[in-house]
């Protein structure tokens, strides 16, 4: 079951726009998905299927097929 927490980030968002939302929540954020913050910052950084929802849970969308 997913922890109730919540406005991290106004919509589902990743990459730069997802870090610079959380700002210096990001150990918060860190915290909802059992990571240290720098590894969060690695995975948003470098993985572009990497999304944060609202409640500050890591989702992984699929490019859409070609």
């Amino acid at each position: 079951m997913l922890k109730r927490v919540g406005g991290f980030v106004p919509r589902t968002m990743g990459g730069p726009q997802a870090l610079e939302e959380i700002g210096d929540r990001i150990g918060e954020v860190a915290a909802v998905n059992n990571m240290t913050a720098e590894r969060l910052t690695r995975l948003l950084e470098s993985d572009p299927t990497v999304q944060l929802m609202p409640s500050g849970h890591i989702v992984f969308k699929d490019p859409p097929p070609r």
